[in-house]
């Protein structure tokens, strides 16, 4: 069974798959109540995505070159027409439940969504410098990197970062709400559509046989999928729903993806990181869903723990029995979502010695924080350039032509610019082809002025050639740019120190008691650390 890791890593991957396919839960019985003809639906059903599958992972996906190269349409059709017939086919509804998820990437809103971004990112060269400055750049989210004269210049708090990226200006780009659009209206649908399947599955008896040719061999034996895969299962979609109810409660729309457009967005008052007008609805839904997995996953240790039967065909084995600290953990889990403040002691702030946090997690679904910038104390914003480099390392194939007498024979040439200085040296045979490739690319990489003041280049072959041999070989280069970006600056309202007072340190009640000065000590926030001058208040004590 070497392969069935395979089959359910393509149930779940693509089941995750972000702009997902709008999906109508059209189960309505039909007037000839059929159970047979149910069957006879589902036994095709079972064919074709047999079929789809074996294809799938026969090609180790090499024919997808899009998410909507994987059609699964076919089965997931067959399925919910069997439970227009008999909505109570458990076969059917696994299936459809399944299927769902797997087909997500037909629907015309992913693909067009798709296909937007990918034009767009294309369009804006990511990764690529830009003669403009009006661009903007972002690096991963944190905490004040550099501080001067109380301003802050920052990573900005993108919570969808896409890692360092530079996109011109632009009056028409999508929208990461674009995206959220499709969550919202397609994907929770989908999801929400097969946790319904698998709740009509109540048989606990029940299993699913999954083929050997769905694992992609043949030859290889069935396994089968029964009521702790299905509790597991559940607990996975229900993971998946609360991160995408997540995903669409708060605003993360930048008009234009230059300077302007970075600092509208990161003003105090601008809706950007700002809750939704639907957003407390979807963060108190999102709770609820994290609820619901841990259920399930209590749910699908207390089945196995329960098996007795022949456990070599099943995908979740008894084995030696779930460890004790891992019930406890999700009834903890359960316990603070429900309100139940949890002290977490850890070393926040750096000093070698342990804190004491007390956190209430509820408070974040049930308070969610209407607008994350009006956590910090009052600022000013503006657009700063800032120049930085980026490192690139390549290489090709190169081939020529040499003639020898099976005795070692070797060519080793180097070139190199660095800070104004060039050296090169070669050993070794005199190889023209070699010469003429090598020095193509130097020409090309120098006149072009693709790197900035830095170039290092190198082929090295070795071999024993007998008469007329053709040979390969590496060229390996490696160069760097000068970038140029626009970061946002942040500049504090408060002139020292003591006036910069969280507006509320609780923030929302997550941190339920804390104060403002409790804050800054727990999380070592020091009056350098944001530009002032040292305060004089007294430190405060942490607690043991």
């Amino acid at each position: 069974m070497k392969v069935y890791k395979q089959f359910l890593g393509l149930l779940f991957v693509v089941g995750f798959i972000l702009s997902l396919s709008a999906c109508d839960d059209d189960n309505t019985v039909d007037e000839d109540f059929d159970p047979e003809k149910s069957k006879s639906l589902v036994d095709s059903a079972n064919q074709e995505l047999e079929a789809k599958l074996f294809d799938l992972i026969e090609s180790e996906l090499g024919n997808i070159e899009q998410p909507s190269d994987i059609d699964l349409s076919s089965p997931n059709s067959l399925y919910k027409q069997a439970l227009q017939f008999d909505p109570n086919n458990d076969d059917a509804n696994f299936g459809a439940a399944l299927t769902e998820l797997l087909n997500l990437t037909q629907n015309q809103s992913f693909i067009n969504a798709f296909e937007t971004w990918g034009a767009f990112l294309d369009t804006a060269k990511i990764f690529s410098p830009s003669n403009t400055l009006d661009i903007f750049s972002v690096s991963s989210t944190g905490f004040p990197t550099s501080l001067s004269n109380q301003q802050m210049s920052i990573e900005a708090p993108l919570a969808m970062s896409m890692g360092m990226f530079k996109l011109t200006a632009s009056s028409n780009v999508p929208q990461i709400g674009d995206i959220q659009n499709i969550l919202k209206t397609v994907a929770l649908p989908a999801v929400n559509y097969s946790i319904s399947r698998l709740e009509r599955i109540t048989n606990t008896s029940y299993i699913f046989m999954v083929s050997g040719k769905m694992q992609g061999d043949v030859n290889e034996d069935d396994i089968e999928i029964d009521f702790t895969e299905i509790y597991a299962l559940k607990s996975v979609l229900n993971i998946l729903k609360s991160w995408l109810h997540l995903s669409v409660a708060y605003n993360f729309n930048i008009a234009t993806y230059d300077s302007t457009g970075m600092v509208n967005a990161l003003k105090q008052d601008s809706d950007f990181l700002a809750l939704n007008s639907d957003g407390a609805s979807h963060m108190s839904s999102a709770k609820t869903a994290l609820l619901a997995a841990a259920t399930n996953l209590e749910n699908a240790i207390a089945f196995v723990e329960a098996e007795t039967d022949n456990q070599d065909d099943d995908v979740i084995k008894v084995g030696s029995g779930v460890p004790q600290e891992v019930k406890d953990g999700i009834t903890e889990f359960k316990e603070a979502l429900n309100g139940t403040v949890k002290t977490i002691k850890a070393d926040f702030n750096g000093d070698n010695s342990l804190e004491n946090l007390d956190v209430n997690f509820a408070s974040y679904f049930d308070t969610p924080i209407p607008n994350f910038k009006a956590m910090v104390p009052a600022y000013t914003v503006l657009a700063e350039i800032e120049y930085g480099e980026r490192y690139y390392w390549n290489s090709m194939s190169v081939s020529a032509t040499v003639t020898g007498d099976s005795s070692v024979k070797y060519y080793n040439r180097y070139y190199q610019i660095s800070n104004g200085k060039t050296t090169s040296n070669q050993w070794g045979e005199t190889i023209p082809e070699f010469d003429s490739q090598f020095d193509a690319l130097k020409d090309s990489l120098i006149n072009n002025s693709i790197f900035y003041d830095y170039l290092y280049m190198s082929l090295y072959w070795s071999g024993y050639p007998k008469g007329s041999t053709n040979i390969f070989a590496t060229l390996s280069y490696e160069y760097n740019i000068q970038t140029e970006y626009y970061v946002p600056v942040i500049t504090w309202v408060a002139t020292s120190f003591d006036n910069w007072i969280l507006p509320d340190p609780t923030f929302n009640g997550l941190f339920p008691g804390m104060t403002d000065a409790q804050f800054k000590q727990t999380f070592n926030i020091t009056a350098s650390d944001l530009g002032f001058s040292e305060s004089v208040s007294p430190p405060i004590t942490a607690t043991e």
